[in-house]
C-alpha cells in the first residue's frame, strides 16, 4: 500500500494530479475540499460551519478535519493506497496523519509539493472560479487562501521534510509534464 500526500497552494493542480494517479494506479483520492463541499451541499453541521469559515478562505478546526479523514481511511478496506489532496493543512494534521498511518502499518511513502509563483496560481484560481462558481475561488478570497497556505500548510509540509523528505515539482509546466514528474516520484518511492 502506498500513501501519497500532494501539497501545493490553490491553483497548482493538486486535484488534477490526484485524479490522474488514482485512475492509473487505483489509489483512493481523498480531497478534503471535495468532502467539505459535499457537506456544504447536504447542509450538514460541518457544511454549515464550512459556509462560515472555508468560503472565506480559512481552515476548519483540526479536530473536525482529522475525524473526517480518519473515517474515510477506516471505511475504505479495498484501496491499494491513498492520495491526500488538501490534507494535511496544519502541523497538527500532519502529525495526526503520520501517526495514524504508521500505527496502521501503512506509513506515508511520498510527499510531493507542486510549486508555482503566486501570480500563476491566482490566474488559475480566478479562471476556475469563473467556470465553476466555487465561492472559495473568488478573487478576493485567493489572497486569504494563499496567505493561509503559507502560514499554516507550509509548516505541515516542513514536518514531513524532516521525516521522509519532500519532492518539489514545478507545476507551471503542462499537465502532461507535471504528471510525468509526479509519476516518476511515485514509482521510486
Amino acid at each position: 500500500m502506498k500513501n501519497i500526500i500532494i501539497f501545493g497552494p490553490p491553483g497548482t493542480g493538486k486535484g488534477t494530479m490526484s485524479k490522474k494517479l488514482s485512475e492509473e494506479f487505483g489509489f483512493r483520492h481523498i480531497s478534503t475540499g471535495d468532502i467539505i463541499r459535499k457537506n456544504q451541499e447536504e447542509k450538514t453541521k460541518i457544511g454549515l460551519l464550512a459556509d462560515k469559515i472555508v468560503d472565506g478562505g480559512n481552515l476548519l478546526p483540526d479536530d473536525i478535519i482529522n475525524s473526517m479523514i480518519k473515517q474515510e481511511i477506516i471505511d475504505d478496506t479495498k484501496s491499494t493506497g491513498f492520495i491526500f489532496d488538501g490534507f494535511p493543512r496544519t502541523p497538527g494534521q500532519a502529525k495526526m496523519l503520520d501517526q495514524f498511518l504508521t500505527k496502521r502499518g501503512t506509513p506515508v511513502n511520498s510527499v510531493i509539493h507542486l510549486d508555482v509563483p503566486e501570480w500563476v496560481a491566482q490566474n488559475r484560481v480566478t479562471e476556475r472560479g469563473r467556470a465553476s462558481n466555487r465561492k472559495d475561488d473568488a478573487v478576493g478570497v485567493f489572497t486569504v487562501r494563499w496567505n493561509t497556505y503559507q502560514s499554516e500548510t507550509v509548516p505541515a509540509m516542513e514536518y514531513f521534510e524532516g521525516r521522509i523528505g519532500v519532492y518539489t515539482v514545478n507545476s507551471e509546466q503542462t499537465i502532461e509534464e507535471v504528471y510525468g514528474e509526479v509519476k516518476k516520484i511515485i514509482e521510486i518511492c
